[in-house]
């Protein structure tokens, strides 16, 4: 609805000759949004027939530029016009996880556009990220967007309350923080993940990156094998491997294991192999 007309003087807002203060003006705009709870109930995550209707009207709303990617500066838009949730509007490290972890569902897109197969999982990403955040805000005795030993320890209870026995703040602490003094809301959040607080979806999404990770490992240092030549290996080599790896795996099983993997000379392609034992596949993204 209309605020009527509106004129500026000395610092303050005049709507319908009122002054206004802008801490006035704040609180207008919080009381004018939606609440996340509300807006939370409401987004379409689910893949019924309806929300997969919704899904595509919300991003026809998002997309303003009507091409077939959705930029990062049409979510923050979209969060703030469309769902008018101030409150995550506000949590801008909440939104840009969201928006990267939801990027990754189809690694040959643009590096800095979401695609739609991957907007339903950054409504999902969005939705656990934001409980986290919330999580994150209620140990943040300071409001620094900083977690220190002492918030921690204050917090033990309502950590305790939803299902994070802290027994030793310390080391739970030394945990977050790596090598930093104090922990920042990205840190808590990766912790926060791998601990299923954003829900099984984002749990999912950082079991995939330990396996990316492994996996590329894994590649390295088979390249780096003196036996590698070419990416190939011949398969003996890769079976006796695999025996001093895993003694108790039978012969059928390493055959078993090699086979999707060897080229007719009786070679093995070390990168089928790794891709094999570690695939990373993306979850559901309909």
């Amino acid at each position: 609805s209309s605020l009527g007309s509106s004129h500026r003087a000395g610092g303050a807002q005049i709507t319908g000759g009122l002054a206004t203060s802008s801490s006035q003006i704040s609180a207008r705009i919080l009381t004018m949004s939606r609440s996340w709870e509300e807006v939370r109930a409401a987004l379409p995550v689910d893949l019924t027939p309806e929300h997969k209707k919704g899904r595509k009207e919300l991003w026809d709303k998002f997309n303003i530029t009507k091409t077939h990617h959705l930029a990062l500066f049409e979510l923050d838009k979209g969060i703030q016009s469309v769902l008018e949730c101030q409150e995550l509007f506000d949590a801008k490290g909440v939104v840009r996880r969201a928006y990267a972890y939801a990027r990754e569902v189809n690694p040959n897109g643009p590096s800095d556009e979401l695609e739609f197969c991957e907007f339903r999982l950054l409504l999902i990403f969005l939705k656990g990220l934001f409980e986290i955040y919330q999580i994150f805000n209620l140990l943040d005795k300071t409001h620094d967007l900083r977690l220190s030993l002492d918030d921690l320890k204050a917090s033990a209870p309502q950590l305790e309350a939803i299902g994070i026995p802290v027994s030793d703040p310390e080391k739970l602490f030394d945990e977050l923080r790596g090598s930093n003094f104090e922990v920042d809301f990205g840190e808590f959040a990766d912790w926060a993940v791998r601990h299923g607080l954003g829900g099984p979806e984002l749990l999912e999404h950082a079991h995939q990156e330990d396996d990316a990770e492994l996996r590329d490992r894994l590649k390295t240092m088979l390249h780096g094998w003196r036996l590698c030549n070419d990416g190939l290996v011949a398969a003996d080599s890769v079976k006796a491997l695999l025996q001093k790896i895993v003694p108790s795996l039978p012969d059928y099983g390493i055959d078993l294991l090699i086979k999707p993997s060897s080229t007719d000379d009786g070679k093995v392609s070390v990168d089928a192999l790794v891709e094999s034992i570690v695939g990373v596949h993306p979850p559901a993204k309909h």
